[in-house]
């Protein structure tokens, strides 16, 4: 009976050190995650500004690191530097003023025109001009049209930059799935179009017959697009155009579905009429007629005039001189400013601004709003060429 008590005391004392043990681990992975949390968050705008030469062109290029802490602005630094074109060859140039640029995996800044500039080396990974159709942290896929330098999908691997024509890739030169499963192509040879739905060997395994003859545009004198996104990895939307009305559909390029998502009438041709999906990731037709947020569960289309830049910021459409922006709904300033290649993150909005009434194409420099001192801080930059995006850090 002794033997028996004195197993159960040691039992007791061990199960006693184990919750104890637990005790002490729970307590320090609270204090552990309090303390990440109370780490101040830093927040960095990569800005391109060009550098002006004797004749006062910008013909080179820098990029800037802005670094702010809690709303406040703690260093400004160099990263990179470049000619805008190159006079040993036509075909190689860095541009960060032309489409718009972002930033990848906190590290890789990629401008609109497919140049990728490692941001950690100050290496210049890659100078030529492509279509960027996808980009990850590992790689970035490119499409190419050249005659001179060839056509095809290029991938440039990460972080090494060894970049090459990728010969598995035969997907026609449109617009591919997001998870680069299918190719999508407009065949305009027939009458009315049909959208073509492409594997990777470029064989046709969908199709999307009678899609209209696209949207009309006034002074257009080429073939018509017919608007198109993809809203999934396996479905697409599609925008069936005439002088009637407008009906959009998508379609299931698997199981062969088709929804109606709503349709409208009476479009011109004074605007383009084209679908995309916003940061939100809500379905948008922009047309004539305005803006216009698909319903999918009414199956119509809602007038939509706000325009979501991401983390809770939002601006109105169409553009006004003095235009509004907002953080949860609340609106935080207005101000002549540009709003296509404004730049977000969480608690930060940055945007090109310039002078009441003066020509945006020449912004007087830039402007950056947080949440932790809720107001503006205003960057005066002359040779302003663009924003490449924000990079995070602890």
């Amino acid at each position: 009976m002794s033997k028996s008590r004195e197993m159960l005391k040691r039992v007791g004392y061990s199960n006693k050190l184990s919750l104890f043990a637990i005790l002490v681990c729970i307590a320090l992975t609270s204090y552990l995650c309090r303390a990440a949390a109370s780490q101040p968050i830093i927040r960095t705008l990569v800005v391109a500004e060009f550098r002006p030469n004797p004749k006062g062109l910008g013909d080179f290029t820098e990029l800037f690191a802005y670094r702010f802490q809690d709303g406040n602005l703690e260093s400004r630094r160099r990263l990179f530097a470049a000619p805008t074109h190159r006079a040993d060859d036509r075909h190689y140039s860095v541009r960060f003023d032309l489409g718009r640029n972002f930033i990848l995996a906190d590290r890789y800044a990629v401008s609109g025109t497919g140049n990728v500039v490692d941001l950690e080396s100050g290496r210049l990974l890659k100078d030529e001009s492509d279509r960027v159709i996808e980009a990850r942290p590992d790689f970035i896929l490119f499409q190419r049209l050249n005659v001179d330098t060839g056509s095809g999908y290029l991938r440039l691997r990460l972080p090494g930059g060894a970049c090459g024509l990728d010969p598995a890739l035969q997907f026609p030169p449109g617009v591919l799935s997001p998870d680069l499963h299918y190719g999508l192509e407009i065949n305009r040879q027939q009458r009315p179009y049909v959208v073509e739905i492409k594997n990777s060997l470029g064989l046709t395994c969908y199709r999307v017959e009678d899609t209209g003859f696209g949207a009309p545009v006034a002074g257009s004198s080429g073939l018509l697009d017919v608007p198109t996104t993809w809203t999934g990895n396996e479905t697409l939307a599609v925008a069936n155009c005439s002088r009637e009305v407008t009906t959009l559909y998508e379609y299931n390029v698997k199981s062969g579905q088709v929804i109606e998502l709503g349709s409208i009438e009476g479009l011109d041709t004074s605007k383009e009429t084209n679908l995309l999906k916003d940061l939100e990731g809500n379905l948008i037709l922009e047309c004539s007629k305005g803006r216009f947020l698909v319903n999918r569960r009414r199956k119509e289309l809602v007038p939509n005039p706000v325009l979501n830049l991401g983390h809770r910021f939002q601006t109105l459409i169409p553009h006004q001189e003095l235009q509004p922006f907002y953080f949860q709904g609340r609106k935080i300033g207005a101000f002549h400013s540009l709003t296509h290649n404004a730049q977000t993150t969480d608690g930060y909005l940055a945007v090109a601004y310039g002078d009441p009434g003066s020509n945006l194409g020449y912004p007087a420099g830039f402007k950056v709003w947080n949440e932790s001192t809720g107001g503006w801080l205003t960057f005066k930059v002359p040779f302003f060429c663009g924003f490449i995006g924000w990079m995070c850090e602890r």
